[in-house]
């Protein structure tokens, strides 16, 4: 029988541009290959050996676990390569030490220099590993030879060193890929003899980079792009290469034909093969030990802490004396189950850095995922949420008829969440704690943005930036559901027909497709830390991380956990540092210390606000879909904010209806049999079944399932197994039967549990979420200026910030503008000189600002700046040119001159900054003392148009912060009938209308591109419209309506986007399923010119005489009293206002109905669509003073009223005044 070759040699894409194939890829071609094993020996890393072990097992081909390092040789300025193999355990393990020492911080990745291999020999890191070194490719040997002969020497001694490193496990490689020059055939010929010489076994390789032939292009292409190199393609996207050599996993018959002069060469690999014996597998979980105090064991650690704890959690929340015995009961019950299963560890641990970070003030969240249901969680402060009170469940965290490693996942600050890390690092070890790894793959926009810079065809240059990013601009995907190549050509038409309009835009694109979903970088997960209880080379290899030298576990989440590490996720959450931010101000401005912790959790205002929407900046409710559950569902207590976060989830987003009506008493909660059984653990959600622990006490209190069971059955209706099913049915209705339900109530219950537990929520999980959502929503209430200015802080998108601009407006709360001498870094809190508070705008909110930490000490330590000479003798330093430009639009500099002049300051500062050192004139500049000579083209310069110091303010910070473009258009646009899109979203649903023809919507454009139609091709134009406070996008099509040819559109369009000008879209809606709205755009206008073009109305104000109106005696008395009063002094004029203004408001005498009256009898205008508006208003003399109170403000009429008439009308009736304006 032929022996089959293994191939030794082997790279994958976790080599990073330098290979073309992923693992699987490797695997299923040695098979194809009938090979029986495979060495995969990336560069300088072992990212993929799990993944070989794992995968080459299943698939029947031995995995080889082996890397690619580098030595330093005696011959100047070369190193080369020589591959490690695993032969056992011990040779896996110290391939890890001696990668990890490779890679340590400050070293040349992978290169074994001297030290390295002093430490490799002093501490045997040889054992057990393979060592080829020879020729071809990058080896050692081969590249010392091809320096020339006179390096013969230093090749054999090195040939000679290696075996004190790995004994007798040194082979000579010969690696061949067929087609050498005379070099290399004249360096193999070397390499041979000083094997023959020394008596080293040889072994013949071939460097694999690929698995198959057709992926040689993607090679070039990863390599042109790693290299920045362009790479010329043929008409069908192929790469033109001159090299006729080729990387593939050969087979044995071309490996055979490869060494058919060294027939032992070839042998020699598969023996190499049968030497190995060892793969990473998987193995029980290794925790580090925790230290106990006075001797105890951790369980009993555990079990004191968590009694002291216990009692602490009562005190604080006031448990009733009567209401105890059951928490202890459920403690020890718990505390019973985790130390059966092995976890006190796990748990003091857990506890430990957490207990740690509350006591150096760094916020931690309640919890997260099912750990809130426990008690001992609880009770150790790993949970904030007591899980009696919530009704959350201890088998749902733990199950004990289903031994798992429990997993708490833990929030903390953002800002020093990182130090609780160093924390756990420093206490058990820097070297047994590891953060883990994540790897970046080439998706669809990365393929054409690297394939678009690199590939040119034969008879074209290559694409244009330009022309990459409107390729790029079509790939719309998101990241939850991202977007293959292959289908956005599928289904993005624009897409397809730009592919196909040059040869260019072809062969970029069809070479995107060769390298999308390669590996292109790993990096450091962002939450996942794992530690042990001795080094962690031991179990995985371990890299470090470029930036800060923080070590990392070269496996992905899986698959350490797979090699027996335990994972800890430290999740940064945002939330919980705004939140300790908003308190440090509320300290700050009020001088009180809120605990967040102990908020009662019925406070009414809360969930008015809530109720009513307003829930921007609110945890987990700022999306348009909840806050519309929040207001249907007219939230007004704590369970209702945890059946938010649960329903609100593809599936059970069917049941928030029906959960709305039944609260809300339009509809009889109903509760499956025997109710007297369900209804208990059904009631707070009205008899739906929300959430998966219902499912389980249902379970345990009709079929008599212990927790612990129904978990597991919960679980496997979730798999939806049909025999399994079909199990648990006939079990279920055996026990419900045996409790006294029938069989036929028994089954369809079950089958209601059937469906429910498919998408039923984990209450632990949303209970906690729901307590910062609370939380955060109580600040906003009760704080909001303190909130604002630490949400805005700390939130990156500009649309975002736009939303709280919008919230802050309807509270009251002033935006204060970047101010260079009141500004800090962040966002915050300023008291104004009239004592009410706003919010002053954080400079590293603008634009390409970041770290300002000298600037503020230079203004802290020598004092504001006296104008812009000064601070560009002492601040401009901290700041680049783009960002004082920045500074200068963003109106930062507006409070060093005395008029104000943005464009004057902007080019000013940006002058002086460059000439101030060397230039010294004698023009005053701005007023200030300090003089210097300006150019005329500056110092004479004119301030820009409102239109344009507004655009600059948004391109400095990203939103519109002071101004916004549409509002000068609210009013008017509001009088002429055009309304927001969710105002008229909200009035179809009101009146359960179907359709509105002709209704008007306006805003900004962006986001302008042409699309076609799936089913004729036909052309449309797509935008964004963007209100203040939301985004939509409409399609156009031309012909319809008022509108002309798609070009004509886009025209339109474009220059209202470039412009940042406002349009008015004039639209029929159509209100489909789920409320969901369609708008069909039937016009397009420019703002100003529709508001010109609209009929003018008219606002008139009639001034109305009290004296001839009848009162009643003790009216006419109070008004004669309050007269008196003020013309004598005895009250203030405000005072007397108020009070008459009392009296007048609600006394109208007939006077108005009169009018109406009158007004009603006139003749209709020329123009039925115009509206008018009318005030009323009364006039009072008090002395030398007139009091005009308005008794109606606003009444919209039809009628054309001309004020000539209506003041002759109203001589008699005590109309002393008409006032006509055009609005």
């Amino acid at each position: 029988m032929t022996q089959p070759f293994v191939h030794l040699r082997v790279q994958s894409d976790y080599s990073f541009g330098k290979a073309a194939s992923q693992v699987d890829a490797l695997i299923k071609q040695a098979v194809a290959n009938g090979q029986p094993a495979l060495a995969l020996t990336d560069e300088h890393n072992l990212h993929g050996a799990m993944t070989l072990a794992d995968k080459g097992a299943a698939k029947g081909v031995q995995p080889i676990v082996g890397v690619k390092l580098f030595l330093p040789t005696a011959v100047k300025d070369v190193i080369g390569s020589v591959v490690l193999l695993a032969q056992s355990e011990i040779g896996y393990i110290n391939i890890c030490r001696i990668h990890n020492l490779s890679v340590e911080p400050g070293r040349k990745p992978g290169l074994l220099t001297g030290d390295i291999l002093k430490a490799m020999k002093m501490r045997s890191l040889g054992e057990g590993v393979i060592c080829l070194a020879g020729c071809g490719a990058d080896g050692v040997i081969g590249r010392m030879l091809s320096r020339g002969t006179d390096n013969i020497p230093h090749a054999k001694a090195m040939l000679q060193f290696l075996p004190a490193l790995f004994e007798d496990r040194v082979y000579v490689e010969i690696c061949r890929n067929g087609h050498p020059d005379e070099t290399e055939i004249e360096v193999e010929k070397q390499t041979l003899k000083l094997a023959l010489d020394l008596k080293l076994p040889i072994v013949g390789t071939s460097e694999v980079l690929y698995a198959s032939l057709d992926r040689h292009d993607a090679y070039l292409v990863s390599q042109a792009v790693a290299l920045m190199k362009p790479v010329v393609a043929d008409d069908d996207g192929s790469i033109l290469d001159e090299s006729p050599r080729r990387f593939h996993l050969r087979t044995t018959a071309e490996m055979r034909d490869l060494f058919s002069d060294l027939p032992e060469a070839f042998e020699q690999a598969a023996a190499i093969a049968r030497r190995c014996a060892f793969a990473p597998s998987k193995r029980k979980e290794i925790l580090p030990p925790f230290k106990t105090e006075g001797g105890r064991t951790e369980a009993e650690e555990m079990e004191v802490q968590a009694k002291e704890g216990l009692e602490r959690r009562l005190a604080a929340h006031a448990i009733p004396d009567a209401d105890r015995g059951r928490y202890h009961d459920r403690l020890a019950y718990e505390l019973g189950i985790i130390s059966k299963m092995g976890f006190p560890g796990y748990f003091l641990i857990v506890s430990d850095f957490i207990k740690w970070a509350k006591l150096n003030d760094i916020p931690v969240g309640p919890g997260r995922g099912s750990g809130a249901g426990s008690v001992v969680a609880w009770s150790l402060e790993i949970t904030d949420l007591d899980p009696i009170r919530f009704g959350l469940l201890f088998e749902r965290f733990l199950n004990p008829d289903r031994v798992s490693m429990p997993d708490f996942d833990v929030d903390f600050c953002t800002d020093r969440c990182e130090e609780v890390i160093q924390y756990v690092s420093h206490k058990y070890g820097l070297d047994c704690v590891a953060r883990i790894a994540t790897f970046t793959q080439v998706k669809a926009k990365t393929a054409l943005n690297d394939a678009g810079r690199v590939v040119q065809h034969k008879d074209e240059a290559g694409l244009s930036v330009f022309e990459v990013n409107r390729l790029r601009a079509l790939v719309h995907d998101k990241p939850s559901d991202p977007k293959t190549l292959a289908q956005v050509y599928a289904e993005v038409d624009e897409f397809k027909s730009l592919v196909g309009e040059s040869k260019r835009a072809g062969a970029a694109y069809r070479n995107a497709l060769k390298i999308e979903g390669l590996f292109r970088t790993s990096s450091m997960h962002a939450a996942g830390v794992v530690m042990a209880d001795k080094p962690l080379t031991e179990f995985v290899p371990v890299g470090f991380d470029e930036k800060t030298g923080t070590q990392i576990a070269q496996f992905n989440m899986k698959e350490v956990e797979k090699a027996g590490l335990v994972k800890f996720d430290f999740l940064a959450l945002k939330n919980l540092t705004v939140i300790k931010h908003a308190l440090n101000h509320i300290k700050a401005t009020k001088g009180i210390d809120v605990d967040i912790s102990t908020l009662p959790l019925e406070d009414a205002a809360v969930y008015a606000m809530l109720a009513e929407g307003r829930a921007n900046g609110v945890f987990q409710f700022e999306s348009a879909g909840m806050k519309d559950v929040l207001t249907k569902m007219r939230v007004s207590r704590f369970e209702d904010l945890i059946a938010a976060v649960s329903l609100f989830r593809p599936g059970p987003m069917e049941m928030i209806p029906t959960y709305c009506k039944r609260k809300l008493g339009a509809e009889t909660p109903v509760y499956p049999e025997p109710v007297d059984r369900t209804k208990p653990f059904l009631e707070e959600t009205f008899g739906i079944m929300v959430y998966q622990e219902q499912v389980m006490k249902v379970a345990q209190e009709v079929a008599g399932y212990s927790l612990g069971q129904a978990d597991l059955l919960r679980r496997a209706m979730g798999k939806k197994i049909p025999e399994e099913m079909a199990k648990e049915k006939g079990r279920f209705i055996e026990g419900a039967t045996s409790r006294g339900t029938p069989d036929k109530k028994a089954a369809e219950l079950f089958d209601l549990i059937e469906k429910f537990a498919g998408y039923g929520f984990n209450k632990s999980h949303a209970a906690a979420y729901a307590l910062i959502a609370y939380q955060t929503a109580w600040l906003k209430c009760h704080y909001p200026v303190e909130y604002f200015s630490a949400l805005l802080s700390y939130e990156k998108e500009a649309e975002r910030k736009s939303l709280i601009k919008g919230d802050m407006d309807a509270v009251g709360v002033e935006f204060l503008q970047p101010d260079i001498n009141r500004s800090k870094g962040r966002f915050a809190p300023e008291q104004r000189d009239d004592g009410t508070w706003g919010i002053r705008f954080g400079l590293t909110a603008i634009g390409g600002i970041s770290a300002i930490d000298g600037f503020l000490a230079e203004r802290e330590a020598n004092g504001p700046f006296t104008d812009i000479f000064d601070f560009c003798k002492r601040g401009a330093s901290h700041f680049n040119t783009a960002q004082l430009k920045s500074l200068a639009s963003a109106g930062a500099f507006d409070c060093l001159a005395p008029v104000k002049n943005r464009k004057r300051l902007r080019e000013a500062v940006v002058y002086l900054a460059k000439n101030l050192p060397k230039d010294n004139g004698t023009a005053d500049l701005f007023g200030g003392a300090a003089e210097i000579k300006l150019p005329r083209d500056i110092d004479e310069v004119a301030e820009d148009v409102d239109s344009v110091v507004i655009q600059n303010e948004f391109d400095a910070v990203g939103f519109f912060f002071r101004e916004h473009p549409l509002d000068r258009f609210a009013a008017p646009l509001h009088q002429a009938r055009a309304r927001r899109r969710k105002a008229i979203c909200e009035y179809m649903l009101a009146q359960g209308k179907a359709q509105m023809q002709n209704m008007t919507v306006y805003g900004l454009v962006e986001n302008i591109f042409i699309n076609f139609t799936k089913r004729d091709r036909q052309p449309y134009v797509r935008f964004d419209l963007v209100e203040r406070g939301d985004r939509y996008a409409l399609n156009v099509f031309s012909g319809r309506g008022k509108l002309g040819s798609i070009d004509e559109i886009k025209s339109v369009l474009k220059g209202a986007s470039d412009e940042r000008k406002a349009v008015v879209v004039v639209v029929d809606l159509a209100l489909k399923e789920g409320g969901e709205i369609y708008m069909s755009v039937k016009e397009i206008h420019d703002a100003d010119a529709y508001l010109q073009a609209i009929p003018r109305k008219e606002s008139v104000t009639i001034t109305l005489d009290p004296r001839p109106m009848r009162f009643d005696p003790d009216t006419a008395a109070s008004i004669a009293q309050i007269t008196e009063a003020a013309k004598s002094n005895a009250i203030t004029f405000d005072a007397a206002y108020q009070q008459l203004s009392d009296i007048y408001s609600p006394l109208t005498n007939g006077l108005i109905e009169t009018i109406n009256s009158l007004i009603g009898e006139l003749p209709e205008s020329d123009d039925d669509s115009s509206h008018h508006e009318i005030r009323y208003r009364i006039l009072h003399p008090v002395g030398d003073e007139e009091y005009r109170f308005t008794v109606c403000d606003i009444a919209p009429t039809k009628r054309f009223i001309d004020g000539q008439l209506m003041h002759a009308i109203g001589t008699n009736i005590g109309v002393v005044g008409v006032e006509t304006r055009v609005m």
